[in-house]
């Protein structure tokens, strides 16, 4: 929009072109009375108000102090209609209408200065017009439609306030951004995004917090970052995303008691009260539950058992899915078992607590024999 013509504007246009285009008569002529048919005025001003039974608002400053005043806005809002005499009238009741009319700045220093969540609404402003408000207030910088930032207003309200890095776009977080954010912050790496980390970000972040470490991708968790981290605090071993041999070495030379700190396996699933140590350990469980795998392989075939105690490399490693409720000790293993040992391997059994203990006859004490599998049993 802007100047609005008048219904004698676009006749005498018509009329100009008619006079230019012999040839275009007829059909100008066609264009002039459907225009004039389908066109209203206002009777004050002569200004055109209707055209195609589509309202016309008049949005220029020069409107807004008009002596006669009688050129209004009208604005739907549910089964109401609101209509205001002048611009900033409606704009002040309903400051969304900003991106319904022709934007101009003093328009949108209005709407701004009243509210700025309506900056979001505004594209007409240059980047210089936009510093003049983030000078004013940053906080207004949040608020404003990413696709009308800029790297040099990103940079101005970082330094006014650096926890702004989490509303600053992705395509403006350079290295060079990102590390002074995090050399004032380390902790603001969490809007950080992983494919935008470096080794140089990561080390600069955790030098300034040690607990931004929880932040860093994997691969930037160096052997060297991961030690300052155990000897800062070991129990923060639990940060370290792909633990590795040497990590748990570290752990111990640090402290040989941290055994409780380790978080060995991270489960998937719903799977709880289960205790994991060892490579690859119950790291298949999904829903199982108070089950002890202790040993590298153990129990890593159980998805969703419960109650199974697997003790020593490869122990439980017949089972398939959903066994429960069996013991096992180096072995393979099988279903609802307390199986110890492995009859090719271990010939002899020695058990404390058996001998010349006497058993109550109330107790109704049965014989007990046993296979050449090593299997026990009565008659």
């Amino acid at each position: 929009m802007g100047n609005i013509l008048s219904c004698s504007d676009v006749i005498g246009i018509i009329i100009h072109l008619s006079n230019q285009y012999k040839t275009c008569l007829f059909i100008n002529k066609q264009i002039k009375d459907i225009v004039l048919n389908n066109s209203k005025q206002c009777h004050d001003c002569h200004k055109l108000i209707n055209m195609f039974n589509q309202i016309i608002h008049v949005t220029d400053d020069e409107d807004l102090s008009t002596p006669i005043g009688c050129h209004g806005y009208r604005c739907d809002r549910g089964d109401s209609v609101d209509y205001y005499k002048k611009l900033k009238d409606m704009l002040y009741l309903n400051p969304s209408f900003i991106k319904k009319v022709k934007q101009q700045y003093s328009l949108c220093y209005y709407v701004i200065k009243n509210n700025f969540i309506y900056a979001s609404h505004i594209y007409c402003l240059t980047e210089n017009q936009w510093l003049s408000f983030i000078n004013i207030d940053y906080s207004i910088f949040k608020y404003i439609n990413d696709k009308y930032k800029t790297q040099l207003m990103c940079w101005h309200v970082i330094k006014m306030n650096v926890d702004y890095i989490q509303y600053i776009p992705d395509k403006f977080k350079t290295e060079e951004l990102c590390l002074w954010v995090v050399k004032q912050n380390g902790l603001l790496l969490q809007y950080i995004k992983n494919d935008q980390q470096t080794q140089s970000i990561c080390d600069e972040a955790f030098k300034q917090n040690r607990d931004s470490f929880n932040d860093i991708v994997s691969k930037f968790q160096t052997d060297t970052l991961c030690y300052q981290l155990l000897c800062h605090d070991y129990t923060k071993f639990y940060m370290i995303k792909n633990p590795q041999e040497q990590h748990y070495v570290m752990l111990f030379q640090i402290n040989a008691g941290a055994f409780s700190y380790i978080n060995f396996n991270t489960l998937s699933g719903t799977s709880s009260h289960n205790t994991c140590f060892g490579f690859q350990a119950g790291v298949n469980l999904t829903t199982g539950n108070n089950s002890c795998f202790i040993g590298a392989n153990a129990g890593r075939a159980i998805t969703t058992g419960n109650d199974n105690i697997c003790i020593g490399y490869d122990s439980g490693q017949n089972y398939v899915g959903s066994n429960s409720n069996n013991i096992i000790i180096g072995v393979m293993g099988d279903d609802g078992v307390i199986r110890i040992g492995d009859t090719n391997k271990q010939m002899k059994n020695f058990q404390a607590g058996i001998y010349n203990n006497h058993l109550n006859a109330d107790d109704d004490p049965q014989l007990v024999y046993i296979s050449n599998q090593g299997e026990l049993g009565i008659m």
